[in-house]
């Protein structure tokens, strides 16, 4: 604090000297140097100074403060910009080791990195994605947040514990901000769901291309998909990046040759033994599985299926003549007792009709987001055979 001579000495009394002290400062603000003669009043007043040392506490306070870490941190968007995103998919933000980032953007998963100093934020490449098709407000959103989110420049935790990051569009400041999620929440199980996959690689091995190795996520912690010969489905749990094939994974029981058998034994294998998983920076999704070294990964690419839903349908005991791409046998199908017998096309994956028996099924349809020019955008797999009853016979 700097204070002022007022008094020096008789010989002086005009001598001023501007110095700085660092002794308590009596109640009055004033301070006589005992035995010299010399006294001293402060140059800023008593409210100045009680300012500047609050200010002080509180500067203090803040440079003692450790920056917020985000590792292993998951968010779900509730503020794009001044607008309130769409309910139907939630946008989520996980922070990973590594100055990882990725999460869902309401449509597909994104995945990239990440660096802070202090409280400044940069994402430090372009971000990947997977490339699924859904409805166009869905993807307005989606471009607009990984905007916002490559552009971000600043972020805190802010008093209510809320994730704000800050970017600029055009000449305007603007926040992203984002409420906490738990581990395991439901919204961190959305990373996987409505998603497909391909094999491409089970450690260092690369799978056979005639009978492709898929693997589905759809609602309900339920997957399925072809192990290359047979069908087989389950169902799984996430907690962060843990996963978990949460009972014995069921099948089909179809004979293929031995190479092909040989493979799918060491595929489920490997899946029933997964721990953990990450999409990495490629679109890729990688499942560790046993020990968890470099090489007991499956890695998959995504595939073109946009969405997965399961439903309830019958399948009529009689199959009929149709013309698809070229003549055929079609089952007859409806959802309700109640509906009018419809032709199915492309038949259902993984199912066996038996003529002469009414079946219940349990199936999951994939929407095809391209399909090719003669392919339909469907696509039916047997999930479950609920019922098989013989039909009546008219005599």
């Amino acid at each position: 604090m700097k204070i002022k001579m007022i008094a020096f000495s008789q010989k002086k009394p005009n001598f001023k000297l501007n110095m700085r002290f660092s002794k308590k400062i009596v109640a009055n603000m004033s301070l006589l140097l005992l035995g010299t003669g010399i006294g001293f009043t402060p140059l800023v007043s008593h409210s100045v100074l009680a300012q500047m040392s609050e200010e002080n506490t509180q500067n203090s306070t803040i440079l003692a403060q450790k920056v917020t870490s985000l590792e292993n941190t998951s968010w779900q968007l509730t503020s794009l910009g001044e607008a309130q995103p769409l309910a139907e998919k939630p946008i989520t933000l996980e922070f990973g080791e590594k100055n990882r980032l990725s999460g869902s953007s309401g449509c597909n998963r994104y995945m990239g990195s990440f660096s802070t100093k202090g409280n400044q934020f940069s994402v430090k490449s372009p971000l990947g994605s997977t490339m699924m098709a859904c409805p166009e407000d869905l993807m307005k959103q989606e471009q607009q947040f990984l905007q916002a989110l490559s552009a971000g420049k600043s972020y805190k935790i802010n008093a209510n514990g809320e994730l704000e990051i800050q970017y600029r569009e055009g000449s305007r400041n603007k926040r992203l901000k984002f409420s906490p999620l738990k581990t395991g929440s439901a919204d961190q199980k959305m990373a996987l769901e409505n998603t497909s996959w391909q094999l491409m690689a089970t450690g260092q091995s690369l799978p056979q291309t005639e009978k492709p190795i898929t693997l589905t996520f759809s609602e309900n912690n339920r997957l399925a998909g072809s192990s290359g010969c047979n069908r087989y489905m389950g169902s799984f749990k996430v907690t962060g990046n843990q996963f978990e094939v949460k009972s014995p994974l069921a099948s089909t029981r179809m004979a293929c040759p031995e190479t092909l058998m040989k493979r799918e034994q060491e595929f489920l294998q490997a899946l029933s033994a997964a721990k953990r998983y990450q999409i990495n920076d490629k679109g890729e999704l990688e499942i560790q599985y046993g020990s968890g070294t470099g090489n007991n990964v499956l890695r998959f690419l995504p595939t073109k299926t946009s969405k997965v839903i399961e439903k309830i349908v019958y399948v009529n005991g009689r199959t009929v003549p149709c013309t698809g791409v070229a003549p055929q046998q079609c089952l007859q199908i409806k959802e309700s007792m109640k509906d009018d017998w419809t032709l199915l096309y492309q038949g259902i994956k993984g199912f066996k009709h038996e003529q002469g028996y009414v079946y219940r099924l349990r199936v999951r349809e994939e929407i095809i987001a391209n399909p090719p020019a003669d392919g339909s955008s469907r696509e039916w797999v047997l999930v479950d055979v609920l019922e098989k009853v013989a039909m009546k016979v008219q005599k």
